[in-house]
């Protein structure tokens, strides 16, 4: 069994004598000169002998620590080097989202995928201008489309989006209520534009000038989490996609707030990767996976067809 000294003890001695300062030790291991004073005499009670002579201008290596210096400093750059060659060797993917498809579907499921596969890791990336103009690649893509996209393009249909206005149970304090009474509670809106609401107006059969003055009232976010949370604590009635807000209606913190099936209106594709790795191939096939099983659940929740 090899007799090593403790190596935060080593670690602050190879600062210290290779910047030949305890102050500039400290900040470069982002600690207190203080502690970095503390491991050395560790260093120096485990070795029975001292490594620096304090001097009015600074600090002097003994013999002892000029012998100890090269052989410390070999081997911390021998295993940062092992430690760096490990990381790019881990098989990784960025998967590229929504912040709504990030917060309310994957990140529900991403543990199972990674102790599953727990060599492989996954970084998620949300939406952002700045990412799309700088030109960012990712290994997986999901985006949402309104419309099928042609068929020249391959992408897979992961989630449809099945809508249902919801809210909290002690907001409506009754049954639901018809569609047309909708106009008259507060309307959570997921976008600043209220497509999806003013889709569902019109599926619904809502008076369009109704609806707009009603949203014209509504509060305003830029991701359904935020309106999903929002009628969770009772704010308001938020139009929620059925994929995100299952384990919520499940557990009755939210209840359908209208007397009407569901409205389809969109869904989340899964975009083609041109040369796949043997990472994104892996976890395009458990997204998949995943993705079928939650659209049987809300089938079965909701007999949609």
């Amino acid at each position: 069994m090899r007799k090593l000294p403790p190596l935060p003890s080593l670690r602050s001695f190879e600062a210290v004598a290779r910047n030949k300062s305890f102050s500039k030790a400290a900040k470069e291991l982002n600690v207190t000169q203080s502690a970095i004073s503390h491991q050395i005499r560790v260093l120096e009670e485990h070795l029975g002998l001292l490594l620096f002579r304090r001097l009015h201008n600074g600090i002097e290596l003994t013999t002892q620590a000029e012998h100890l210096l090269p052989v410390t400093r070999s081997s911390f750059d021998e295993i940062a080097r092992a430690v760096s060659e490990i990381r790019e060797k881990r098989p990784s993917l960025i998967v590229h989202c929504s912040t709504s498809f990030a917060l309310l579907w994957l990140l529900r499921r991403i543990g199972e995928f990674e102790r599953a596969y727990p060599d492989i890791t996954v970084r998620l990336s949300s939406w952002s201008p700045l990412l799309e103009e700088q030109g960012q690649s990712y290994d997986i893509e999901v985006v949402y489309e309104s419309d099928p996209p042609s068929k020249q393009n391959s992408a897979v249909c992961l989630l449809d989006e099945w809508m249902m206005p919801v809210c909290s149970p002690e907001l409506l304090q009754s049954s639901r209520i018809a569609p047309a009474d909708i106009v008259r509670h507060r309307l959570l809106v997921n976008s600043p534009n209220r497509w999806d609401w003013k889709c569902w107006g019109k599926f619904a059969d809502v008076d369009t000038a109704q609806m707009n003055d009603a949203l014209d009232k509504g509060i305003v976010f830029d991701a359904d989490s935020s309106a999903i949370e929002t009628a969770i604590r009772g704010q308001g009635i938020a139009l929620a996609n059925l994929s995100y807000a299952k384990p919520e209606l499940d557990s009755g913190v939210l209840v359908p707030a209208v007397q009407i099936e569901p409205f389809k209106l969109g869904a989340h594709y899964l975009l083609p990767c041109a040369n796949p790795s043997i990472s994104s191939k892996t976890f395009t096939r458990w997204i998949t996976d995943r993705a079928e099983e939650t659209v049987e659940e809300v089938k079965n929740a909701y007999t949609l067809i």
